[in-house]
């Protein structure tokens, strides 16, 4: 896997601890399930964090 482009220097640290717990429960539930039989919901749902998303009209 390769790391995200950008800066992430000054990226505050809920955002670091959301993504790495976000990371977790993915790879958690894809390997119990299998990435077809996982959605975005259940993994922020898993990993505890809640946020809104929003579709981009690109």
């Amino acid at each position: 896997m390769t790391e995200p482009s950008g800066d992430l220097a000054g990226e505050r640290a809920d955002a670091v601890r959301n993504r790495a717990r976000l990371l977790e429960a993915a790879a958690w539930l894809v390997a119990e399930r299998g990435a077809e039989h996982v959605t975005m919901h259940e993994v922020a749902q898993v990993a505890g964090v809640f946020s809104i998303m929003r579709a981009s009209g690109r």
